[in-house]
């Protein structure tokens, strides 16, 4: 009740006995609502459509797992899991196959949803904003349990339009692990770019000239190694060993059959003459072979089919994983290079090599074989790009017939930082190179990984023209 008085204070007034008191304006209440009732729509939109948009990721998810052309028939989703905050629970069915887990789906606490009887997918979303997209943090499938980070890193990025920097998520907390994990990836292009350094620093210790055929011969190599591949594995006639040693042989034979031919046609014949002309019949040579692949391949990669159901890797200190391609391309690389230098040092082949590289005239005249010599020598260097793109086939299961010029760059400068000669130099850096474009697909935009890194090489030639060590003479 409001207080009265008998005098007329200001602010007061009487209220006589039986009055109601008066009643809000009905002109504001209706401004009040006419605020807040779009508010409530606006706040309940928002989550519907916030729903829809995580259903609609978790499906596009669950399509992306899936192998090519899979068809999936979507049953139902359901609404957030207990004690899993901003999840969503897609079930679906594989047309002619039963689900793999038909148990009732998990939950953190130990607790479970009731069983959907067929294929489930969780997925865990962080709402960054209301405006913003749901991010998707965690997914769970009934075939393959819980995803990795690193599946889940490049999922988003690819599959959802969804790029949120590293690939693991310790990454941000120690980036050490991060560093020695793309070191390890780093040598299995490594050990390819040194197998092609490798055998340019045969020819250049051999001619002195640059030989730019060495990427498109291990192109036309992994070609020839596809083809053989697909006709085994198809036939099944073969174990897996067998086949792979087969495969390996048929590479290593038809780069050094196609090194030889070029050594003793068109380059061999110029790399004596003066000028520029021999490095200009190499350019052809290898627009030959590259469009001769485009031909064969057409435009864009060539994929092998998976000799092996999952790939073989072991799991090191610190969640660091070794790669089988990884391991068996840098001991392939660090095997041709002992067998190279035992033979240049110790065997005939090596002083006849030095000799020639001195002086062809006296070298003839001391009874050299040069043409044997020669033909040798370009059978090497072949027999490592061939090598060199069979490994590179089986590594990463497919070619392109365009990426051989890129290679043979990588692999040139390889060889000359490395110390024009020098076959240890030539592996080292081959390897620092492959563990350099490595570094930048983790931290930087990989579309510009090899740019960077041929922007890089170039740098370095600049500064030292003649490669070798920080202590070499210029």
């Amino acid at each position: 009740m409001i207080p009265t008085s008998s005098g007329s204070e200001p602010g007061w007034h009487r209220m006589s006995e039986g009055a109601t008191p008066r009643s809000a304006p009905t002109g504001a209440l209706a401004w009040r609502l006419l605020v807040v009732l779009p508010l409530l729509a606006v706040l309940f939109g928002c989550a519907s459509t916030r729903r829809a948009q995580e259903v609609a990721l978790c499906r596009e998810a669950t399509l992306a797992l899936q192998p090519k052309d899979a068809s999936l028939e979507f049953v139902a989703a359901t609404d957030t899991l207990p004690a899993v905050p901003e999840s969503v629970v897609v079930s679906y069915r594989v047309p002619g196959l039963p689900p793999a887990h038909p148990a009732p789906l998990p939950d953190r606490q130990g607790s479970h949803a009731p069983s959907l009887g067929s294929d489930w997918t969780i997925c865990r979303f962080e709402v960054r904003s209301a405006l913003a997209s749901p991010l998707l943090v965690e997914l769970t499938t009934s075939r393959d349990g819980l995803i990795g980070q690193a599946v889940l890193f490049y999922l988003r990025t690819y599959a959802l339009g969804q790029p949120t920097g590293l690939p693991y998520s310790f990454a941000p907390r120690s980036p050490l692990p991060l560093i020695v994990q793309q070191t390890v990836n780093g040598m299995r292009e490594g050990a390819l770019i040194a197998l092609l350094a490798m055998g340019l620093t045969l020819i250049l210790a051999h001619t002195g000239r640059l030989h730019l055929t060495l990427g498109d011969i291990g192109t036309a190599a992994a070609l020839t190694t596809l083809l053989l591949t697909t006709f085994l594995t198809g036939a099944g006639a073969l174990p897996l060993w067998l086949t792979l040693i087969l495969t390996i042989a048929v590479g290593v034979s038809s780069g050094a059959l196609l090194a030889l031919t070029a050594g003793s046609g068109a380059f061999g014949r110029l790399w004596r003459t003066a000028g520029i002309t021999p490095l200009i019949a190499s350019v052809g040579i290898s627009v030959a072979l590259r469009e001769s692949a485009l031909l064969v391949l057409g435009k864009g990669p060539a994929w092998l089919s998976a000799l092996l159901p999952q790939p073989l890797r072991a799991s090191l200190a610190g969640g660091i994983t070794l790669p089988s391609a990884a391991s068996l391309n840098l001991l392939v690389a660090i095997l041709t290079c002992l067998a190279l230098g035992g033979l240049m040092r110790f065997a005939r082949f090596g002083s006849a090599v030095r000799a020639i590289a001195d002086d062809l005239s006296i070298a003839a005249f001391d009874g050299v074989r040069t043409q044997r010599v020669s033909a040798l020598v370009f059978t090497l260097c072949g027999a490592c790009a061939g090598l060199a793109g069979a490994l590179t086939l089986l590594s990463y299961g497919t070619m392109d017939s365009e990426g051989g010029l890129i290679l043979s760059l990588k692999a040139m400068a390889a060889a000359v930082l490395g110390g024009i000669g020098s076959l240890s130099g030539a592996l080292l850096v081959g390897l620092l190179i492959g563990v350099m474009a490595s570094l930048w697909s983790a931290y930087l935009d990989p579309a510009y990984r090899d740019v960077a890194v041929l922007a890089v090489l170039a740098l370095l030639l600049v500064l030292r023209p003649l490669g070798g060590a920080p202590g070499a003479p210029r």
